[in-house]
This record gives structure tokens, C-alpha cells and sequence, in this order.
């Protein structure tokens, strides 16, 4: 693998279907309130992404509102791709971010990650850091792909139909939302072995495995451990495991 750079990814996944243009109104101003240095430069349903995006022209944007909305800002570096529920599947709407590492705060982008979650009832969530660790991690789960021959890109996702099966993972940020709260429970999620977990609201817990996204970077083994732990604590057969015969422990999902 040669020189990778390091970008920060957050996610969110809600049984919402995120389809109609109110629902662009409401993403549009989450992103205004919670991120607006990171509005972006150019909006588009497809490469290149070429629409220069202006909050004054809110009604021009919201045209674009459709499978897939892409948005990109050159500094600071963002890409952002929502994935709203397709026709009659049952899936999940996706709202993906990725930064490269050091261009923002990742308190900020957390916080962000919680205002998201709740207001788009989100069954899943996380924050992550693509390091050189969590990337074998990843392409061995899944949700890590590689964008170039020479293995120094790579994408994150966490698709529905991955958690239709299983939880490919727990990050350094990981919101459970209604159907985790019920197959876990709650009591046992806000007593996670982990840095911090608490509820958002009544519906969903926000687990933080360590004190800064900087452990995974710095401390690779640590962290590895603190995710073991949870992982454990949880039980193992809620998570991908490529030697596991048979099906894995997983909710009951409710699309709305």
C-alpha cells in the first residue's frame, strides 16, 4: 500500500426515505446551522459536479434533490454523497461526508453527527478515520474500497443491506438508533465499556470508544482494544465475522 491520505468519514443511515423536497430543505439547513464553513461549492446528481451551490437560490437546489445529491468544497476538502431511498426497495437512506484529516474539527463534525441522527431518526450512525489499520479493517468488513490501482484512495460506507445482515463494525463515534436500543437494550448500551455513551434522546445512544479520533491515528492497538471490548460487551454474533458459520443477531428494522 503506498502513502495513504487520511480522510475522516461520517454516516448516518435513516428508515426514513429522505425523498421529497422538504427533506432537502431540512438537510440544507442542518448543514447551514451546524457546518457553514463546510456548505459546498458545487452541488450535482452526477460527475463532474459542476452546479455552484447558493443557499440564495434555495429553490435552485432543491430541483436537484434527487438519487444521488453529490456535493463537494475545495477548502475546506469535502465530498458528501445522500443516497435517499430508491422506488419501492426497502433500504435506508444514506447521508455519507468524508474531510481530509486536519481540515476540520472532528468535535464539530460530531456534534453535527448528532444533530443528524435525530433529526433524521437515523438507525446507525458513525465517525470514523481512515487509517492504514482501519482500512484493512474495513476491506475485510466491507465497507472500505479501493479508488485507485495504486491503493492510496479508498472509500467508507455502511450500506442498508450490510446491516440488514449484520454490523460490519463499531467506530470511534457509533449511534445506535430504535431497532439497536431494542436488541441490545438500553441500559446495556449507556453502560458500554467505552469512553462516553449517552442518549441523544429516547430513541438513540451515541457510544464514543475514546476520548479523541486521534487514538485511532496515534494508537492504533489501543484503540483495537477498546473496540474489542465493546464488541464483546455487545456480543460478538451482532458483528461481521468473515470465520462465523451462520446468521448473524440483528434487528428488526422499521421503514417509514
Amino acid at each position: 500500500m503506498g502513502a495513504v491520505k487520511i480522510k475522516m468519514y461520517a454516516e448516518i443511515l435513516s428508515p426514513l426515505p429522505m425523498t421529497s423536497r422538504e427533506d432537502g430543505e431540512r438537510v440544507l439547513s442542518l448543514w447551514e446551522s451546524c457546518l457553514p464553513n463546510c456548505l459546498p461549492d458545487k452541488v450535482g446528481n452526477w460527475e463532474p459536479i459542476d452546479q455552484v451551490f447558493a443557499l440564495d437560490r434555495k429553490d435552485d437546489m432543491l430541483n436537484l434533490w434527487r438519487w444521488p445529491f453529490f456535493a463537494v468544497k475545495k477548502k475546506p476538502k469535502m465530498h458528501a454523497g445522500f443516497f435517499m431511498r430508491k422506488g419501492k426497495m426497502l433500504q435506508h437512506a444514506s447521508w455519507i461526508l468524508d474531510f481530509a484529516y486536519g481540515d476540520v474539527n472532528s468535535n464539530e463534525i460530531a456534534q453535527f453527527l448528532r444533530q443528524a441522527a435525530t433529526l433524521f431518526e437515523a438507525d446507525l450512525g458513525c465517525l470514523t478515520l481512515l487509517t492504514n489499520t482501519e482500512i484493512e479493517v474495513g476491506r475485510a468488513n466491507g465497507t472500505v474500497r479501493p479508488l485507485n490501482k495504486k491503493g492510496t484512495r479508498f472509500s467508507f460506507s455502511i450500506s442498508s443491506q450490510m446491516i440488514q445482515k449484520c454490523i460490519p463494525d463499531v467506530h470511534w463515534i457509533t449511534i445506535f438508533g430504535t431497532p439497536y436500543l431494542k436488541m441490545f437494550g438500553k441500559e446495556k448500551l449507556l453502560s458500554a465499556p467505552a469512553h462516553k455513551a449517552e442518549a441523544l434522546n429516547d430513541d438513540t445512544i451515541i457510544v464514543q470508544l475514546t476520548p479523541s479520533l486521534e487514538d485511532m491515528r496515534g494508537d492504533p492497538s489501543g484503540f483495537a482494544e477498546a473496540r474489542a471490548r465493546l464488541k464483546a460487551f455487545l456480543g460478538e454474533t451482532a458483528f461481521f465475522d468473515a470465520e462465523r458459520a451462520g446468521e448473524c443477531k440483528r434487528p428488526e428494522f422499521i421503514w417509514k
